[in-house]
């Protein structure tokens, strides 16, 4: 079904609600699970790229590799632009954009700074707070609510995935990097909120193009008039011998794919909720990711030692399936 403007949905507000999900046809209901878990899958693999890019960085302010990888959005800012209608961008969705530049912004700070301290594998659970915040504009700000079989599975997903933190040798969770990450989980969640909410005025592409269009000026303005955070990033590059900017390529081309892969799964799922709760497939992803890259490559990643703390994590993936098949109902 072809999009249609807002003027001609007779929807106005900050908050219109999206007709394609009354009318979209039976067989195209599974398909918002496909690109949902598609984009955590993608997600997944940035975590590990962002680690090196974090650790790359060591001693240097953590907005450092963020800039980096800002900079070199504007490749995928000019694909955007090539691949959209080439339309009006509307004023309310450029502030939903903006928006989600500023506070992805705010979100990576204490992320990076938490992947210089734990391996990836173990920061990325702490993130599952993000879909209960996700849930929670849906509901306060879209009037969006789960049903009772989809709350059950969104449960199931996100506390079998919050598990994957619990220290199994000091019988605790990992409270300094939890406070962290709370905050870049509330940084996230305004992000897939802002930008759900710019792709439903728009497309995907153009969404993207000023999404990636305000990241790229982000990124150029700290390292312009921040001199030692050019230096840092330049000495890195150099130490590294250009692998840093690689890096920061194949992250952004990751970060692409997952981003338009959301963006397809908010359009097409019954609520944001139910996209939301699949973020819990990222700790999965995230974990078998780690066994061979950890033993391939430990001069990059951190090995993980299959011990009864990976057993029984393997057996929280079972539960997170179940979650899965109860949202997909």
């Amino acid at each position: 079904m072809a999009r249609r403007s807002l003027a001609q949905q007779g929807e106005g507000g900050l908050f219109p609600q999206r007709p394609y999900n009354q009318t979209r046809k039976k067989e195209s209901l599974m398909f918002w699970l496909l690109w949902a878990i598609a984009s955590r899958l993608f997600w997944a693999g940035t975590t590990f790229v962002e680690q090196f890019l974090s650790r790359a960085h060591e001693g240097q302010s953590s907005l450092a590799p963020l800039a980096l990888m800002s900079v070199l959005y504007l490749p995928f800012s000019i694909l955007s632009y090539l691949l959209s209608d080439h339309e009006t961008w509307p004023v309310s969705m450029m502030l939903y954009s903006l928006g989600a530049v500023v506070i992805v912004f705010a979100a990576m700070v204490p992320y990076f700074h938490a992947l210089r301290r734990e391996p990836a594998h173990d920061v990325v659970p702490y993130l599952e707070l993000t879909p209960v915040f996700v849930i929670a504009f849906a509901v306060i700000l879209k009037h969006q609510h789960l049903g009772l079989p989809q709350s059950v599975g969104a449960a199931l997903v996100v506390g079998s995935s919050f598990l994957f933190s619990w220290n199994f040798k000091a019988s605790q969770f990992k409270f300094a990097i939890l406070a962290l990450l709370a905050l870049s989980s509330l940084g996230f969640a305004g992000y897939q909120f802002c930008n759900a909410e710019a792709e439903a005025r728009s497309s995907v592409w153009e969404t993207a193009r000023c999404f990636y269009f305000g990241q790229f000026c982000m990124g150029s303005t700290l390292l312009l008039f921040s001199k030692k955070l050019r230096n840092g990033v330049m000495s890195t590059f150099a130490a590294t011998s250009g692998r840093t900017a690689l890096f920061a390529l194949a992250t952004n081309i990751l970060e692409l794919s997952a981003f338009l892969a959301l963006l397809s799964a908010f359009r097409q799922a019954p609520t944001y909720g139910h996209v939301a709760a699949l973020s819990g497939l990222q700790s999965v992803f995230c974990f078998l990711l780690a066994l061979p890259l950890g033993r391939y490559l430990p001069q990059y990643f951190t090995p993980v030692r299959f011990d009864r703390e990976q057993s029984v994590k393997l057996s929280l993936i079972g539960t997170i399936c179940v979650g899965v098949y109860l949202l997909a109902r």
